[in-house]
């Protein structure tokens, strides 16, 4: 014990042992999922870096677009008939009777797209009413989007409108007024946005 000024002073030593920090247990982290390997029939596995990429994006949706003739926005509903056909011709050659042989032809008949939408009487609807069947229309673009980003772009370099029409009216419907455009085209281009 020390004294100090002739009185005996006890000195308090802390004999708290500081806190030990408790460690929680945590299970080793999993391994990360082997990628699935899918194999194309008749086809090796280097198809297969090729499948494992495609399943990892995201889809794009169907619903999201915008249409432009000569630059002005028109707004349609759905359309069917995006697509590029070729036109074939079949013959059979002497000697081999096991299958025909089919051929890329000379086209003959245009790529049909409709364009569908509900009837408005707003400027879109102006815009509508302004087109009929026999004119020409050109520079007609399709913007895809995903979350209001620009994804892909169909483009139309030129088409005619075959028909315009109306769907039915009927009072005891609460329907909406469907307008459709019926255009043959000269094949459309496939604009992929990097």
């Amino acid at each position: 014990m020390p004294i100090i000024n002739g009185k005996k002073r006890y000195i308090v030593e802390n004999t708290e042992k500081p806190p030990v920090e408790k460690k929680r247990y945590e299970p080793p982290a999993a391994p990360a999922p082997a990628p699935v390997k899918r194999y194309v029939r008749g086809q090796g596995p280097s198809v297969t870096k090729v499948l494992n990429r495609e399943a990892t994006r995201e889809f794009i949706g169907s619903f999201e677009f915008d249409v432009r003739i000569n630059l002005i926005q028109v707004n349609f509903s759905k359309i069917t008939g995006i697509e590029n056909k070729i036109e074939t011709e079949t013959f059979v050659e002497g000697g081999n009777n096991d299958f025909p042989i089919v051929r890329q032809k000379a086209r003959q008949k245009p790529d049909i797209i409709i364009f569908e939408k509900g009837m408005t009487s707003t400027m879109g609807g102006t815009i509508f009413s302004i087109l009929r069947q026999g004119m020409k229309l050109t520079n007609i673009l399709i913007f895809v989007k995903r979350n209001g980003k620009l994804m892909k772009i169909f483009s139309i370099d030129e088409g005619l409108i075959l028909s315009k029409k109306f769907g039915d009216l009927d009072s005891n419907s609460s329907a909406i007024l469907i307008e459709s455009l019926e255009l043959a085209h000269t094949g459309f281009s496939e604009i992929p946005i990097p």
